[in-house]
């Protein structure tokens, strides 16, 4: 009976260390991905802004010569925080999507910004973003 007991009460430690450790990396992911957005889509409008148009994938986004996006971008493009992004021309903006991959204490996620052109302001068009976290 003891080692019933025992092993039951082990079960739900571990039970509930996991469900810790699950909503400790849930809030890491929401506090640190709106800013790793934010970085990828001001070189989105860097790129708008000299070359006229938006970028049609990420790919050119990386490749562009004329704005190229600094190194902290190119990691994040290239998945150094375990988010992919996704990418979408509008016709008024884009949207960036943060997408990360289930691991072992941590479900998949993903967090969508829409970006589009809000308030002209002489020549400078400001933007506004439009989160929705999934």
């Amino acid at each position: 009976m003891r080692k019933t007991i025992f092993t039951v009460s082990i079960c739900l430690l571990f039970g509930g260390g996991v469900a810790l450790v699950r909503s400790v990396n849930h809030m890491k992911w929401i506090d640190y991905t709106p800013t790793e957005i934010h970085q990828i889509a001001l070189s989105i409008e860097s790129f708008m802004d000299l070359n006229g148009r938006y970028p049609t994938n990420l790919l050119e986004l990386k490749a562009d010569k004329n704005a190229p996006p600094n190194g902290a971008v190119l990691q994040l493009l290239d998945g150094i925080s375990g988010n992919d992004f996704e990418y979408r021309n509008l016709s008024n903006g884009f949207v960036l999507v943060a997408a990360k991959a289930p691991a072992l204490f941590s479900p998949s996620e993903r967090m969508t910004n829409r970006f589009q052109a809000a308030d002209p302001f002489g020549n400078e068009v400001k933007f506004k973003a439009m989160s929705s976290t999934n």
